[in-house]
């Protein structure tokens, strides 16, 4: 008995949305597209929400702790020590010859500015790369990396990491807000395509208050 009630329910509901959809066309197509468009771009704004929020932090990961050696130094022994204190990280091992030439590439036109140099004026380092690398981690990482063998100076780039995570704090807010008004708005329209619904139906609920019905 309950599931052939709830059949009937929903047969009934079903009938009275095709029986609203012949008497009031466009009263109907209006309501249905407008709530369909709010959900759709509430939905949409809160999934590029958080994508942003996933591509940002993924951006801090980027960001390398590098360990400068003394000239000299073992790179090999020095890579190893590092991906002994970070085994989750990828550690490049850069000579002196490599960095000179990534310097060069990232001056672009201007790299002519460092013909002449010998290939060993860039001290050898090792680059440590860390995914999800919060701030905090990056101090902490730094710290253990200064015990590398050579190691004579550490930049844990935590100016940008710090940069980065206001960033995402900054466009969580603010989405937040917007994603606030956009729910208060969809909800707005959503009342009042319903009021125009009850409104286009205004004679049929007076006839229907006439014989008995309520509110």
């Amino acid at each position: 008995a309950g599931a052939r009630l709830a059949v009937h329910r929903v047969l009934h509901t079903v009938r009275r949305a095709l029986d609203a959809l012949v008497r009031a066309p466009y009263v109907t197509a209006v309501a249905v597209g407008t709530i369909y468009v709010a959900v759709l771009l509430t939905g949409a704004f809160a999934v590029t929400l958080a994508a942003g929020g996933r591509l940002v932090t993924g951006w801090a990961g980027e960001v390398p702790v590098s360990v400068y050696l003394e000239p000299g130094a073992d790179l090999a022994a020095a890579r190893a020590a590092a991906l002994s204190i970070a085994p989750d990280a990828e550690v490049d091992a850069i000579p002196p010859v490599e960095a000179l030439r990534r310097l060069r590439e990232s001056l672009g036109p201007q790299g002519r500015v460092l013909d002449g140099l010998g290939d060993d004026v860039l001290p050898p380092s090792v680059e440590v790369r860390v995914r999800q690398l919060s701030n905090e981690r990056a101090v902490l990482l730094a710290a253990r990396l200064r015990e590398i063998p050579g190691a004579v100076e550490v930049d844990d780039g935590a100016v940008w990491v710090t940069r980065l995570e206001a960033l995402v704090g900054r466009g969580r807010q603010v989405g937040m807000v917007l994603l606030g008004l956009l729910v208060a708005a969809t909800a707005i329209l959503v009342a009042n395509t319903l009021k125009l619904a009850v409104y286009a139906r205004r004679d049929e609920i007076e006839i229907m208050k006439l014989v008995g019905a309520t509110d």
